[in-house]
This record gives C-alpha cells, structure tokens and sequence, in this order.
C-alpha cells in the first residue's frame, strides 16, 4: 500500500500514511506455537525506553517486551528483515528482487525485524494477553533483541531462552512540508484520485519530495519518508 498525500501549492502541509513494510522480504525462519500450552513465564513489567510525556501521535513508540521460554517452546512469531524491504522499497525494486546481503549494510535503513506472524499459543501471544497495553503487532519493527541490533545478531539471540527486546512502531500518519524556495520549483510527485482521499502514484526526480525523504533518510527519521 502507497502512502496517502494531498495535493499542495506554494507551501504544501500533507499528511502521508507510512507505506506498509510489506510482506516483501525473505523470511526468516518461522516459530509457530507449540500445540500444548506453553509452559512459559511472561514477564508482565514492562519498561518504557522513552518517557510518556515526549510519545506524540508523528514519533515512534518505542518499548521494551521480555520474553521466557522453556525446553521447545516456541516464541511463536515470524519475522522479515525490514530493512531489506524498505531498500527494495526505495529504489523502486521488484519486492522479490534479490539484495547483495553485503551491499545492505551501506545502505541507509534501520537494522530491524519486522513482526510477520502471531501464533496464538506462544510465549508472544502469552505476552500480549498479559500486557494489552504493550501488545505487539503485526508490522511493529524490533530494533534490538538482549542488547544485540544488527540483523544477523538479532536473528541468533531469537533462538535462545530469553528475548529482551526493543519493539518499535512507526505513526499511523506524519506531516510533509514541502516549501517552494524557488519560481518554479516542482514538488516532485503525481497522485491519483480515490474516494476522498489522494493515493501517492509516483515521486520525481529532482522534486522537493525526493529532497524531503534524502534529508529525513539522512536524519535516521526513516518512519517519515514517503514512497
């Protein structure tokens, strides 16, 4: 799904809904529940890595979530690596083309998993009925796994007894400003119509748009970035 934008003039101020990471990139191997009852212990504290009062609606919520399992418990949930995708996403790729594992670690991205598939018995799904409130996702990103942030450590640490890890989730919607410095200077994208609201079909070269997603890719504010 394309981010929403609206059509702007001289100075435009749209609001964008954030491309869905997609069910683009290569899996990593799946966890599906157990079919007994896991015998799991779920950690229901639950530390909040920024303070309540700096969490607005246009930032990332960003939490922490334990996680315990025993003998072959599962966690019971899938991931993908996100950063692959959002590359394939940005250079207008293919969603299955294939990616130079070594070439991903240039590129701009944050190192992150994100969350495939639930199982409704595992330890995840335990966690989320405990903690309602600190729930994961489906499409929620995780940034870091008992300390570790890369993609490949990320991976490993989920193979073992215990996940600490970092959760993020991206705004629903984010605001654009896009400010013709110069006569004549394009803002760079073409919408189309639909219902009542203007669906994203493609961004130009060279456009204040394309800028707008260098400057936030440059920043790290990749939840801001519209394709």
């Amino acid at each position: 799904a394309a981010p929403e934008a609206a059509a702007a003039a001289a100075e435009a101020s749209t609001e964008a809904t954030p491309a869905e990471n997609g069910a683009t990139a290569t899996e990593a191997a799946a966890e599906s529940s157990s079919k007994e009852s896991p015998d799991a212990v779920v950690k229901a504290t639950l530390g909040m890595i920024a303070e309540e009062s700096n969490y607005t609606d246009e930032e990332p919520r960003i939490w922490k979530v334990e996680l315990l399992r025993t003998g072959v418990v599962k966690y019971g949930f899938s991931h993908c690596n996100a950063k692959a995708d959002f590359v394939r996403r940005r250079r207008k790729l293919h969603s299955d083309a294939p990616l130079n594992e070594t070439d991903l670690i240039h590129e701009e991205g944050l190192e992150s998993l994100m969350v495939r598939k639930i199982a409704p018995n595992g330890v995840l799904s335990h966690w989320n009925e405990a903690s309602p409130d600190m729930a994961v996702k489906l499409g929620d990103l995780i940034i870091e796994v008992n300390g570790k942030k890369s993609i490949q450590e990320m991976q490993a640490e989920l193979r073992r007894e215990v996940a600490s890890m970092i959760v993020k989730r991206d705004p629903e919607l984010f605001t654009v400003e896009l400010n013709r410095g110069a006569p004549g200077e394009k803002l760079g994208f073409r919408f189309l119509k639909q219902d009542k609201e203007l669906r994203m079909a493609d961004i130009h070269r060279g456009g204040l748009l394309e800028r707008w997603n260098d400057e936030r890719a440059r920043e790290g504010a990749f939840h801001k970035l519209v394709f």
